[in-house]
């Protein structure tokens, strides 16, 4: 009975766990569960997006930052409980962008300016960190804030300074999104 029990619990949080992943299953388009079988793949400003077919690529080329807004991907990877991405700072724009994290994780930035220096600035979480050129800066912080916030760059680089930015989405966990019903579904399989 033990047993049986705590396989039931571990049944019960495995889909609060991957809730959050489940939603980037879905076409930045049209909203569609993607196909692994038929998905295709595209890269902006250094994010990788799946998408149902190639047809939906190209409306998401006419207008990359509506789809965005819809489903951002998520950034780097999770090492040792920390999410770790690597961000080039260059004239005039962070790459990657938008950054792509979950609520409550431990973000790990390890950012390099790769032509002159630059700065990295988000004031919801504090961060204001200048950026020497070719050395690694780490910028770590606790991503408990929820929503899309801008980046800038805190150090001025030229001409295009000010239009330098960049933006970090702070996804919900699942327990704290509106997940839809899946009563009645088949979980046989």
């Amino acid at each position: 009975m033990k047993k049986i029990m705590i396989l039931l619990s571990f049944l019960a949080v495995v889909p609060m766990v991957f809730a959050a992943d489940m939603v980037m299953l879905k076409c930045p388009v049209t909203g569609e569960k993607i196909d692994p079988k038929t998905a295709v793949t595209y890269e902006h400003k250094g994010n990788t997006y799946t998408f149902c077919c190639a047809g939906c690529i190209e409306q998401f080329k006419k207008e990359p930052e509506k789809y965005i807004a819809i489903a951002p991907p998520l950034s780097g990877a999770v090492k040792d409980g920390v999410r770790e991405i690597t961000v080039i700072a260059k004239k005039y724009e962070f790459l990657p962008d938008p950054i792509g994290v979950k609520q409550d994780e431990k973000v790990r930035l390890k950012i390099t300016a790769t032509d002159t220096a630059h700065g990295i600035g988000i004031k919801e979480y504090n961060i204001d960190q200048k950026l020497p050129v070719g050395k690694e800066q780490i910028v770590e912080f606790t991503a408990d804030k929820v929503g899309m916030f801008t980046i800038k760059c805190t150090v001025f680089c030229g001409s295009g300074h000010g239009s330098m930015k960049g933006r970090l989405v702070v996804q919900p966990l699942p327990d704290k999104m509106n997940m839809p019903d899946h009563s009645g579904m088949d979980h046989s399989h």
